[in-house]
This record gives C-alpha cells, structure tokens and sequence, in this order.
C-alpha cells in the first residue's frame, strides 16, 4: 500500500509548465551512440564525457513541461559542462566533471547527493522516487528504499556500467548481464535467462523494463497489462540499437532510423508521427509522452501533453541529447566533438546543420545564405564560401572557434554562406 505521502507523488501536480529557451539541460552524448534517454519511472541513460574542445558557450541548455518541483528549473553549476542527464518522475540529475548534481523533489531525498558521488562517476538514472549512480563500477542509490529499491545488492558493487531506476525497482548492466532488485509485483526483477549474458542496454519502465541484445533484438518483460511487454513483429525483425520504457509503453529504434512504440494506446503515445520514422538517432520515454532526436538536430516528441512537455520550442534544432521526465523534457543544444555546425539565427538558435565533411551545396539542407552563426568543433580549419561547390569569397574558422554573430565586421559573412569544407 502507498502511504499518504506517497500518494501526494503518485498524483500530476499542478500546472505549472516552464520553457527556458535556450537555457536548459545537459549532454547525454548521442554522439556516442549510447541511448540517451531516460523516462521519469522509466528509462535510464548514463555515458561518460568525451573532450571537447569547443567553448562552454556553445552548448545551449533547455527544458520544457512542468517545473512544478523546480525539475526543469536547471542550477547554474550545470548549465554548461555537463556530461550526461536523467530525468526522474519529478526530479532531475546530471554528471559534470564526473560529481552528480540533482534538483526538483527531494520529499525523500532523492536529490540529496551523498557525499562520495562529487569525484568518479560514470553513469546516473533518476527513477519515481529513487536516484542511482555508478562510481568506480560500484552502484550507489539514495532516495526512497520503498520495496527495497536502494538496497544494492553484493553483486553489483563491481562491474557496473550502466544503471537503470524505475518506479520502485532498480536495474544494473554488468559484463553484459542484467541486475534486478526491488519491487518485484508484477516480475520486473525476475529476469529471463536471455537477460544472463549478451546485453548491451536496459531500460526500466514503471513496472516493466527491457534490454536490449547484442544482435540487437528486444527483451522484455514484467508487467504486461498494456501489451508492454509485448514485443511487435516488427521490432524483433528489425535492427534495434536503442530502447526506451515508459509508464506502461515502450519505444525501440531501429538501425534504420525508424522509431517503433507498442503498449497502452491512451495519450495518443503510440501514434509515431511521421517525422519520427526516419533520420532517429535516440529515444527517451516520459510517463505517458515520447521524445525522438532527429540527425539533423531536430527534437520530435508527441503523447501527453498536459504540461507542455512535448512542445520543444527553442530546443527544435540543434539538439544533441533528450531525456523525459514524467512531466518535463529536457534537450541540449550544441555542436558534438568533431562537428562543424552552422546555425540559421544567432547565438546558436534556429535552423540548424553538423557536418563532418565537405558540404557544397548548402540549398539541400535549406541554409544556403541563412548562416548566421557556427561552431568548428574539429581539429582542423573549416570554410565557408559566398558560393556554391567552394566558390566566390570564404572565411576561415580555426579549430575550436565559435561565432556567435557572423554580422560581426570581423567576420561580416552573416547570410553569406552557401559551401563549407574542411581546408
């Protein structure tokens, strides 16, 4: 049974939605092709920070949805810098300089950060009411012990790279096999035997949770009242490379870029739209909404809406990484390590293209003479050329450097753009 005070979390707060433009959230590095996403009672995502030579201006942080709890209210110490995000039901964490730092509800201390977690962390997860961390292969849990869910058992105190914190259990990922403890009502810690070796990501829902296998198939298993657990024909034929559990539904991505979702129906969150059937590279899962990251930098998200959630705004483009919350999303904009990015407005807003090579013709991506900012994000000089295939008038832009305003007299190159290229 919950206890009152329990109930006053199981319960939407009140509404109170909260956009930060381009102000918000933190890197989970997409990049990397790790699953990037973590559903509040969902979904865990962790990575470890790859170097960047790039300035901290040039990653934008953003939320949107609810901030009833101040969950999408970012603290200044991580606006910039950050390595990875979680997004727990009404609370959220991130790994900067490898110490974890949490905001939102702390009615059980689950933004309380012990005090070992400011130095050697690899990996987060925010769960419903419990916050997990992985530090020198160790798992390390705080927050609520409800059915024992911060109980970290002997066999996952070593090994460890990847956790996962749902509604009131907890999944860790260990040479290649699953970790389960908590509750276990409906079997989400009773693991299958193809959960023993092999896997290379989890994800946990409420009270389901999945995995993914090296060959890229799906398991799943746990509570199945809403067909979750359920795996499609069509995933298990495809190539899956990320997964992500919600409340009572589940998302998978396939190799293809195609975003695939099965289980309850209600919030319209099955409903895929078509924009996130191709060109996918991540996924993360809220409570009852989705949230797809596009190459092209471009954040699609659809479900429950009631608190504005799936309502990107600033962060549509140039978004590198997403997490769900259970009312709240959070994106980070910027430009990955060993991109050159071009910008449609200034400051690193709008219309966005990262590049790794040669782009001569900027009109197939519509930016021709739109550029009015860029990031190299390389180790070697990129042009951009008033004309097509490297013609006309160029600009050099060193290793490392960021233009916020190319109307700058220094530059006086705003609009101009139509070719850029390695040189």
């Amino acid at each position: 049974m919950i206890t009152p005070r329990e109930a006053a979390h199981c319960r939407p707060p009140a509404r109170n939605p909260r956009r930060i433009g381009t102000t918000a959230v933190l890197l989970a590095l997409a990049a990397l092709g790790l699953v990037p996403g973590h559903p509040a009672s969902a979904a865990a995502s962790s990575a470890t920070a790859a170097a960047r030579i790039v300035p901290e201006d040039s990653q934008e942080i953003g939320a949107f949805g609810d901030n009833a709890y101040q969950q999408s209210a970012i603290p200044s110490a991580v606006q910039k810098g950050a390595s990875a995000i979680s997004a727990g039901r009404f609370h959220s964490l991130a790994l900067k300089n490898n110490a974890v730092y949490a905001w939102g509800s702390n009615l059980y201390q689950q933004t309380t950060v012990p005090k070992e977690l400011s130095s050697g962390v690899t990996a987060i997860s925010g769960g419903y009411l419990h916050s997990l961390a992985v530090k020198d292969g160790k798992v390390i849990a705080w927050g609520s012990d409800r059915y024992d869910a911060t109980k970290v058992p002997q066999d996952s105190q070593s090994g460890v790279t990847a956790v996962a914190a749902g509604q009131f259990f907890s999944l860790a990922l260990k040479d290649g096999k699953v970790i389960a403890w908590g509750d276990n009502r409906y079997q989400q810690t009773q693991l299958p035997q193809q959960t023993q070796s092999g896997i290379t990501a989890i994800a946990a829902g409420a009270y389901h949770a999945l995995a993914l296998t090296a060959d890229k198939k799906v398991i799943a298993w746990g509570d199945n009242r809403n067909k979750q657990t359920a795996v499609p024909p069509e995933v298990q034929s495809s190539s899956i490379i990320a997964i992500a559990a919600g409340r009572d539904f589940s998302l998978a991505l396939s190799d293809q870029g195609r975003v695939y979702a099965w289980g309850s129906e209600s919030r319209s969150k099955l409903v895929v739209p078509e924009t996130a059937k191709t060109q996918v590279t991540a996924i993360t899962a809220g409570y009852e909404h989705a949230v797809a990251l596009r190459s092209t930098g471009e954040v699609i998200a659809w479900g429950d809406d009631r608190y504005q959630q799936t309502r990107p705004a600033a962060a549509q483009w140039g978004t590198t990484a997403i997490t769900a919350g259970a009312y709240h999303t959070l994106a980070v904009r910027g430009c990955q390590t060993g991109s050159f990015c071009m910008w449609e407005d200034t400051n690193y807003t709008g219309r966005s293209g990262f590049y790794k090579s040669e782009r001569p013709y900027l009109s197939s991506d519509s930016l021709e003479n739109k550029v009015s900012s860029v990031t190299n994000n390389t180790k070697q000089n990129w042009c951009i050329y008033r004309g097509d295939a490297y013609q006309v008038e160029a600009r050099v832009v060193p290793p490392g450097k960021t233009i916020p305003d190319l109307a700058d007299p220094a530059w006086n190159f705003d609009n101009a753009t139509r070719s850029a290229r390695p040189c």
